[in-house]
């Protein structure tokens, strides 16, 4: 297995109520050289929460919090990170609810590892970039983030 992953700096963190799959998925993205943080609930997850680069990877029908809420939680708390969900009970409005509350990507089980190892690096990638256009647009002086927004609503002249 190729220990030589481009984000293996951060870290995959794993919510999933099934203990053996939570278990898997922490050992294939350890052995994949990440590093990991398993957890049994969506309640367990938030009480850890902090700034720690990664991705999320979580079950979406769990007991207690399921995903859905999960995701609707952390965006309240302003909380990104790139999240994907993995589900053997999904449903097109579940599906389509989580990706409008910003899922990066909704996989049904059973799943081959290696797609979702895919999936996590092109998250992650994804990310990294529109944080880098964030940070970029945070530089630019009010007015020059005015005229930003003018242009790409589809206008054509601004005056500074």
């Amino acid at each position: 297995m190729d220990n030589t992953q481009p984000y293996a700096d951060q870290t995959i963190f794993i919510i999933d109520d099934d203990e053996s799959i939570k278990d898997f998925l922490v050992t294939y993205f350890e052995m994949s050289g990440f590093k990991t943080k398993g957890f049994l609930s969506a309640k367990d997850y938030i009480e850890q929460l902090d700034s720690t680069p990664g991705c999320l990877v979580s079950d979406v029908l769990m007991p207690g919090m399921d995903g859905v809420e999960l995701l609707e939680h952390l965006n309240q708390v302003e909380h990104l990170r790139p999240t994907i969900f993995i589900t053997g009970n999904a449903t097109i409005p579940m599906s389509i609810q989580s990706m409008k509350l910003g899922a990066t990507d909704f996989i049904e089980k059973p799943f081959k590892p290696e797609l979702l190892l895919e999936k996590v690096n092109n998250a992650m990638a994804t990310f990294q970039k529109n944080l880098e256009v964030i940070n970029k647009y945070k530089d630019l002086t009010n007015k020059e983030q005015q005229a930003f927004l003018f242009m790409i609503k589809g206008r054509q002249y601004f005056v500074l």
